[in-house]
């Protein structure tokens, strides 16, 4: 069953020349600045030359800031209309999971997801979590439950707070 990607989107991405014909977009989350947007693109988009990135109905360029980006059309405009831009061309290879379904690891989720509702390595707010969907943002252990023994040995566990 394949899903509809696109849906959802509040960030939609043209080349200038053929305006009516997105080429990508995202779902626009709170961290994610004009530069992280930029950076993203530098791996998205093959140019020919220098190119800006402009909000349509503002008509403002990106800049590399820390400013939240905004929702919108944003068109790639190259500086000579000799220049070409396209995507990419690589394959977007999408991480499996693997999960298990004991119900230790059920409470666990649920846990680390009703008090951090982020990612609490890059500070990504998880805009969905109110909608109960949390694709790519997986709970996981920072000590392998494998080695739980030497954990517990250790007292490590007293370093450490659900909490």
């Amino acid at each position: 069953m394949t899903s509809n990607r696109a849906k959802g989107r509040n960030v939609h991405l043209y080349v200038f020349s053929e305006p009516d014909k997105p080429i990508g977009g995202l779902k626009l989350n709170p961290s994610v600045t004009e530069r992280s947007f930029l950076y993203m693109l530098r791996i998205l988009i093959v140019a020919t030359g220098p190119y800006r990135v402009t909000l349509r109905s503002t008509g403002d360029d990106v800049m590399p800031t820390e400013d939240a980006l905004k929702p919108g059309h944003y068109d790639l405009r190259p500086y000579s209309p000799r220049d070409k831009i396209a995507l990419t061309d690589e394959p977007c290879i999408t991480r499996i999971l693997s999960r298990t379904n004991t119900g230790r690891d059920e409470i666990f989720r649920a846990r680390v997801r009703a008090r951090d509702g982020k990612c609490v390595i890059t500070g990504t707010v998880n805009i969905n979590a109110p909608d109960g969907i949390w694709g790519g943002f997986e709970a996981a252990h920072i000590f392998p439950l494998s080695s739980e023994d030497y954990w517990v040995q250790n007292g490590y566990s007293q370093l450490v707070t659900i909490e």
